[in-house]
């Protein structure tokens, strides 16, 4: 599972998104994506029409372009206000229509601009209709409504390759599975935006995913040099780091997501995790407490207590009757389609001294875990078979 941030507009949240709900034409229309403010009806200096109105010819010509600049200031009121797909596709007919007015090439190139700003405004309300879609279990409507917001997104790039749209042609990208596709687009629009950091964090997940460890951490470092309350940036780095082995430095970040979270039963969780991987048994018991004393629907921190009080080497930190309540308790909350859940009550159990019941229980973790996690279950499955209880093992 990933997490993607959004552009500063609609879209996703953990699992693959998160994004404001401000998308500022300013931003949009000046060129590279500087950062440049305007006032509603003015235009920027670089790239676009003048802020200031520039004098008409002393031509028989000066009604006409004064009436083509007035038409296009209309325009842009008209674009800034529109929210909803049809009020969107209103002001994209009356580019179209503006089009048929003598342009001058300042005139034409904020007519693209402006254009292809609206076509990426759709393309984030399609998009969040595809996800609404889905949701509804209307999968495919969904699929649908995010075919056009990706033709929309192109359609603005091909007008005016702006980092916005290829950020959340990205996104919409990574939530279809195509990760080589999002990373092309994310880096493009890095390319254009350096220091935007939703699209930095985008592609650190992907990287993470992909178990591009390295790339992955200065990536989620580069995230943090820029926004440093960026809480998910902190716990992917500390993710990465364990990966790469660098348990201190990862238990760093995660004590740095617990301080800024100290409420946050899953940051405790993880935290806790961490802890029981590093065998400081005591530590990651007084983590998995506390999680499960905030939020007493989190099914994972009941399973991973349930796994330290069942197979800890530690016999002080085991306790065979909790850990069976809680690795029960942990299936009744999310299900038992992860297997980790399954073999954890297999393994309550057969600390219990119930090995028939665990063997059972484990032959169903083997049927739903990836192939290359069986032959560890299957070598529990011996010890149960045996009628002797799992130990784990510190690192």
């Amino acid at each position: 599972m990933i997490t993607l941030h959004k552009s500063d507009s609609t879209f996703f949240t953990r699992s693959i998104g998160r994004m404001a709900t401000a998308l500022f034409i300013a931003s949009f229309l000046v060129a590279d994506g500087s950062a440049q403010s305007r006032q509603r009806g003015q235009r920027p200096a670089d790239g676009g029409r003048a802020s200031q109105p520039r004098q008409a010819p002393a031509t028989e010509d000066a009604a006409n372009v004064d009436t083509t600049r007035q038409l296009i200031d209309e325009l842009f009121q008209l674009a800034s206000e529109a929210t909803t797909v049809g009020e969107i596709q209103q002001a994209l007919a009356q580019v179209e229509r503006m089009r048929m007015q003598p342009l001058d090439n300042v005139d034409l190139q904020y007519l693209n601009e402006l254009q292809a700003w609206l076509l990426n405004r759709r393309g984030e309300a399609y998009s969040q209709a595809a996800a609404d879609s889905a949701e509804a279990g209307k999968t495919d409507v969904a699929d649908a409504q995010e075919a056009q917001a990706q033709s929309d997104f192109s359609a603005s790039i091909e007008l005016h390759p702006h980092w916005r749209p290829y950020h959340n042609l990205g996104v919409s990208l990574a939530m279809q599975g195509d990760y080589g596709g999002a990373l092309e687009r994310f880096t493009a629009a890095i390319d254009r935006n350096p220091t935007y950091p939703n699209t930095r964090f985008n592609r650190a997940e992907l990287w993470l995913e992909l178990g591009k460890y390295e790339l992955a951490e200065r990536e989620y470092s580069q995230v943090l040099q820029l926004n440093p309350e960026d809480v998910d940036a902190w716990v992917g780095r500390g993710h990465t780091r364990f990966y790469l082995g660098r348990f201190e430095e990862s238990l760093e970040d995660f004590n740095e997501v617990v301080r800024r979270q100290p409420q946050s039963a899953v940051a405790l969780a993880d935290r806790a995790d961490l802890f029981a991987y590093l065998g400081r048994w005591e530590e990651a018991a007084k983590d998995y407490r506390a999680a499960i004393g905030i939020d007493r629907q989190l099914g994972r921190a009941f399973q991973s207590a349930a796994w330290l009080m069942a197979t800890c080497p530690d016999e002080s930190y085991r306790d065979t009757e909790l850990a069976l309540k809680a690795a029960e308790r942990a299936i009744q909350l999310d299900g038992s389609e992860d297997y980790r859940y399954l073999d954890t009550l297999a393994a309550a159990q057969a600390n219990v001294g119930q090995y028939s019941q665990a063997a059972e229980t484990l032959m169903g973790a083997v049927d739903v875990a990836p192939e290359e996690i069986r032959p560890e279950l299957k070598e529990r499955m011996t010890l149960y078979q045996a009628q002797r209880p799992y130990r784990d093992n510190t690192q």
